[in-house]
């Protein structure tokens, strides 16, 4: 019975290590927002982080962000994030885009906030920011 009791401790403390180490690892890389435009960040290979850029919901303008590697940054399909209550017109809301560092070397990525049917306005807000993907 002292076996299993002392098997079953050890079993959770090796989960809860592990946990705990998988959240610092993805704590590691930043989170990115419009505020770090014209910033250079450096990201491991492998590691996953997220741009995240507000809008305001009925206005028409769209976030894209593109990469200029994306052998280097993949950028993932976005998603938006409501901040407002349910039902009211014109709130904050959020797009996330996932990104991944999928080898070394830089890339540029570069978000455009536009509405996607004035095509010969320019986009109303534009953030870059250069990324160093390491080992």
């Amino acid at each position: 019975m002292m076996k299993k009791t002392a098997a079953a401790a050890v079993s959770s403390w090796l989960v809860i290590l592990l946990l705990t180490a998988a959240a610092l690892a993805a704590g590691d890389a930043p989170r990115l927002t419009d505020a770090d435009n014209g910033r250079e960040i450096t990201l491991a290979a492998g590691a996953v982080t997220h741009v995240t850029l507000l809008a305001n919901a009925g206005t028409g303008y769209v976030w894209q962000v593109v990469s200029s590697d994306a052998g280097v940054v993949e950028v993932g399909k976005h998603d938006v994030k409501v901040d407002h209550a349910p039902g009211l017109v014109g709130g904050p809301i959020h797009y996330v885009f996932p990104l991944t560092a999928k080898k070394p070397g830089r890339a540029t990525l570069t978000a455009t906030f536009f509405r996607p049917w004035e095509k010969d306005t320019p986009p109303a807000k534009t953030v870059t920011i250069n990324v160093v993907v390491g080992e």
